[in-house]
């Protein structure tokens, strides 16, 4: 094989793989984790059913069952993410305006406008719902006074 052809093959393979092959690696993993999860879940419930028949098979599911994460936990994950991506943007501005490692900057640019919008994005909902929460819980705590 000549040099072309392989850096024609390989120009052809790589962006195959990349848009291709890779996420439906990652969906059949995450779908994979997940009937894993539910089959071991029966398992278990199989298995204290036999062993107990009188078992509260509800009790058993609440201790496998997904936590919800609190109002305030999803907020610091909206102010962290928003951070993080505001600072890769800021980093990326860095290496565009500067020229680093000679990236191209048409590519580079377009990558940073989409982390300054997911930055900007999640610091906004962040403050926005941060406000909803104080005012929610300044009511809740208004209507046990009155109670």
């Amino acid at each position: 094989m000549s040099a072309e052809v392989v850096e024609a093959l390989i120009g052809t393979l790589v962006p195959i793989f990349v848009c291709v092959v890779l996420p439906v690696g990652i969906v059949w993993l995450v779908t994979r984790a997940g009937v894993n999860k539910d089959r071991q879940r029966s398992q278990v419930v199989i298995e204290a059913l036999k062993n107990n028949p009188d078992i509260d098979i509800n009790d058993i599911l609440k201790t496998y069952s997904v936590k919800d994460k609190t109002p305030q936990e999803k907020l610091q994950n909206r102010l962290l993410r928003g951070v993080l991506f505001s600072i890769l943007a800021v980093a990326i501005t860095f290496f565009v305006i500067f020229d680093v490692y000679g990236l191209g900057n048409q590519g580079m640019l377009v990558l940073d406008i989409v982390f300054y919008g997911l930055g900007i994005s999640n610091m906004t909902v962040f403050f926005l719902q941060r406000k909803q929460l104080a005012e929610s819980q300044q009511n809740n705590n208004n209507t046990e006074e009155k109670a």
